[in-house]
């Protein structure tokens, strides 16, 4: 079994910030802006929250809701309206396809993503950075494989519930894989 860390979610390069910290401990990590993508951050929910609504708050609106998010990987079962069959995916295209494949990977392995985080401050109305708090890098997902397919020879009788996935939105590639999980665990879930 292989392990590959993967950075996933917003940093200084996407998004211009890094994914908040609750006071509470709770942590999302923030998908990168996708212009391909057919998802909005305003259609993602997590626990009590809109992602579109966060993303105000943490950017100035300079990524505003209305804004199209690669939710990848997409492993928390509640972030969207889900068809039958759904199961967490993770897709990868281009050269960090490539390096998948030349260190073959295969079902079994184990996806552990991590990102750029921060923690904020909640008061009434209002979430803001918290100024005494570094960013840092943290683990906040997995995913161990149980399926690898091309997403250009994926029949979409069995994969029609993952069509809405970014992956399966942009131009033709041999390389564009998905990734579909065994098993899998989202901080907090």
């Amino acid at each position: 079994m292989k392990i590959i860390l993967s950075r996933k979610g917003f940093d200084s390069s996407s998004g211009g910030c890094p994914s908040p910290i609750f006071p509470d401990g709770r942590m999302v990590s923030l998908p990168i802006p996708d212009k391909q993508s057919p998802i909005r951050y305003r259609d993602i929910q997590w626990q009590e929250y809109n992602l579109g609504s966060l993303l105000s708050d943490f950017t100035g609106d300079r990524v505003p809701p209305s804004h199209f998010a690669h939710l990848d990987p997409d492993i928390n079962r509640k972030s969207l309206s889900r068809q039958p069959g759904w199961r967490p995916i993770f897709g990868q295209t281009g050269a960090a396809q490539g390096h998948l494949k030349k260190n073959h990977i295969q079902v079994g392995d184990i996806f552990l993503f991590f990102g750029l985080f921060r923690n904020v401050i909640e008061t009434p109305g209002r979430r803001e950075w918290d100024k005494c708090s570094p960013s840092r890098h943290v683990l906040w997902g997995w995913l161990q494989i149980d399926e690898i397919q091309k997403v250009d020879s994926c029949s979409l009788s069995r994969y029609g519930w993952a069509k809405y996935h970014p992956h399966f939105h942009r131009s033709s590639d041999r390389n564009n894989t998905i990734y579909i999980a065994q098993g899998f665990y989202l901080y907090p879930e």
